[in-house]
């Protein structure tokens, strides 16, 4: 299991260092088999929210990861699809979503939460959560999945101290 932690001010800078870390992620789940692939890479996006905030992060994923220097040189065609959660999302439509996905990203807590009710072998990036959330949901986690990767958004200790 990988984690990635920034420690950078303010959210601006921790949403292009979430980008950053992304777009190496998918660098490095992309580059072992890129040679072989005939069939698009699927990406399930399951976004905690359909808010603009939430909306505009999968947005600038999606740039960057498709300008990467690996995807485009070796022509790799990537499908994104996303799944808002609300009221009538239910766990079954997750897991029917989620079939024929070669990588889940969740973005937020409630994302987090919904993959943890979910039996599958899909590599797993989370994202926009507290280590302390992922911490709390982790043997959830391991008992659906192994493959599991997160991005915290946990503020210094310093800046926790001044709010």
């Amino acid at each position: 299991m990988t984690h990635f932690q920034g420690t950078l001010q303010g959210p601006k800078k921790r949403t292009l260092s979430l980008i950053s870390a992304l777009g190496i992620l998918f660098v490095l789940l992309l580059l072992p088999s890129s040679h072989a692939w005939a069939k698009p890479y699927r990406i399930l996006v399951v976004n905690s929210s359909s808010t603009s905030t939430y909306t505009n992060i999968v947005d600038n994923i999606k740039s960057i990861v498709t300008s990467d220097s690996v995807v485009s040189k070796n022509n790799l065609d990537l499908e994104f699809n996303i799944l808002f959660l609300n009221d009538k999302s239910t766990t079954e439509q997750l897991r029917r979503r989620l079939k024929g996905h070669d990588l889940l990203l969740t973005i937020g807590q409630r994302a987090m939460v919904a993959a943890t009710k979910v039996d599958h072998l899909t590599p797993t990036i989370m994202t926009l959560i507290p280590k302390q959330s992922f911490n709390e949901y982790r043997s959830a986690l391991h008992k659906t999945n192994k493959q599991i990767s997160a991005i915290f958004i946990d503020n210094p200790l310093e800046r926790q101290v001044l709010l």
